[in-house]
């Protein structure tokens, strides 16, 4: 049996959500760039499974301005976080 794969067409206002969660893309970011844009787009819109985004525009890169696909490696905002303590 073969599964399918939904196409779920992503509004603008989506691209922006997830293109505000990003450092920047593997244009810029080439080391740092690990993750694929869909990724990105299925936290936001909270979908996760056998689905292909379709962008509805391009999307940009808010460090370099490049236009980003969904299959573009992109860098998230915070990267891997560490807490410390500071003693008082």
């Amino acid at each position: 049996m073969r599964s399918s794969i939904e196409l779920v067409s992503v509004e603008p206002k989506v691209i922006r959500e997830a293109e505000a969660r990003i450092v920047g893309c593997e244009a810029c970011r080439p080391v740092a760039s690990e993750l694929l844009f869909d990724s990105v787009l299925a936290d936001v819109l909270v979908k996760h499974g056998a689905f292909e985004f379709v962008l509805a525009e391009a999307a940009k890169c808010p460090n370099c301005k490049s236009e980003i696909s969904e299959k573009t490696l992109v860098e998230l905002h915070g990267g891997i976080e560490v807490e410390s303590e500071i003693s008082m």
